[in-house]
């Protein structure tokens, strides 16, 4: 997978635990303590898997709490610093959710050997929306803090389930139907 990845673990780490922690989560997954990211870089999918179990080894958080902070961070502060104009296009959480097939498409279509997940969208009812994560990384346990940070980005509080590769997302009364 692309270092981007990595390279918010490492942001998230360092700016909530200190650049000590940083270093003790890449020695415990196997790297160097001076190794670094590059956005760009392509990184063996088992390596950002060994960063996520150190970083919950060494932070003494399960593996999904971690993944929940990610999300969190990811979607607050790291992405919309990034991917800021797919942010300011989206009105609220239920828009940006529904444009994710699309924000994935733009920002990897000319980066070399990108696989970003793909995700197709089922409505249960005029609140609930079931997204559906594709992807061979099978890291679909990151989509719920992937989600929640959305809300929080747009200070909306959404109640969100993983089954699986399903994700189910209630959004509050009163919230913005999306764009048809």
């Amino acid at each position: 997978m692309k270092g981007t990845i990595p390279k918010c673990l490492e942001e998230m780490v360092r700016a909530k635990h200190g650049d000590a922690a940083w270093k003790k989560v890449k020695v415990d997954a196997g790297l160097a303590a001076w190794h670094t990211f590059l956005t760009t870089e392509d990184i063996p999918d088992d390596t950002v898997r060994a960063l996520f179990g150190s970083a919950a080894k060494i932070l003494d958080q399960t593996v999904q709490e971690v993944m929940d902070d990610f999300g969190m961070h990811w979607s607050t502060i790291y992405a919309p610093d990034i991917y800021g104009v797919f942010f300011k296009r989206a009105a609220n959480a239920r828009e940006m959710l529904l444009s994710m097939a699309e924000v994935h498409r733009r920002t990897t279509s000319t980066v070399p050997n990108a696989k970003p997940p793909r995700f197709s969208y089922d409505w249960k009812d005029e609140n609930t929306l079931v997204m559906t994560y594709h992807s061979e990384r099978d890291l679909a346990a990151l989509m719920p803090g992937l989600v929640r940070g959305v809300g929080a980005f747009f200070e909306e509080r959404l109640e969100v389930t993983r089954r699986g590769h399903r994700i189910t997302v209630h959004f509050p009364d009163g919230s913005t139907p999306a764009r048809s």
